[in-house]
């Protein structure tokens, strides 16, 4: 079979992946990628700490912070880590392919920079979610903050005086050993559901929020008394 002469041959294609502005190009592209996301990170850390990511009432005060139990953080972690290493099966690669890769070396060696670079930044990312995702137990309130992504985050609040039960589950023989659960905060008045998933000691976080709960009702039938 003839091919058209207008399709570059192996030698060309190679040529153009070992070009110097080509690979330039690629190590600018990862550069300011890196710059980005580094600069967005900053502003989250700055702007959506848990003592800062939502305006108090007046005479509110913060009681308690929870955040996912760090099992959840250390999954993400391990996956993360493992995935660095695939690019290393290329050598798991046929003999003939290997061959043609060694004569583009210097670009696999940048786009396995590259990859370690996207790792790294998975990384940051993933705990950045894991750090701001929390749970503020307050005198006048729960508010839920969801941090989903680098661009989206969720807030959510319930009164404590709407509180009509707190529930508690621990499921799975990991969770029991290492002391992971969720709580259930039921509200009639809810628009959603309201669920501290995967907090450590979910049964001190029940009954943290119950005391506190506890005493805002008495201060409510005392107000209530008094008026």
């Amino acid at each position: 079979m003839i091919l058209p002469e207008n399709i570059p041959d192996i030698n060309q294609i190679i040529l153009f992946l070992n070009n110097k502005i080509f690979l330039g190009g690629i190590i600018l592209i990862a550069i300011v990628f890196s710059i980005v996301i580094a600069l967005i990170l900053l502003y989250h850390w700055g702007k959506y700490r848990a003592r800062g990511a939502v305006r108090l009432e007046e005479g509110e005060e913060i009681v308690k912070i929870f955040r996912k139990h760090w099992f959840s953080f250390l999954i993400d972690f391990v996956f993360l880590i493992a995935l660095a290493f695939i690019p290393l099966l290329i050598s798991f690669l046929p003999k003939e392919w290997l061959v043609w890769l060694e004569q583009v070396k210097g670009l696999l060696d940048i786009l396995y920079i590259v990859w370690l670079d996207f790792i790294f930044f998975a990384i940051l990312i993933v705990g950045t979610n894991y750090f701001l995702d929390t749970w503020i137990l307050t005198n006048k309130r729960i508010i839920d903050v969801e941090q989903k992504s680098l661009f989206r985050r969720d807030i959510a609040e319930l009164r404590l005086e709407n509180i009509q039960d707190i529930k508690m589950e621990v499921l799975g023989f990991i969770n029991s050993l290492l002391g992971i659960g969720n709580v259930y905060v039921e509200s009639a008045g809810a628009t959603r559901e309201f669920v501290i998933r995967n907090v450590a000691r979910p049964e001190d976080v029940r009954n943290t929020i119950s005391d506190i709960q506890r005493k805002k009702m008495e201060e409510v039938k005392k107000v209530e008394v008094v008026g």
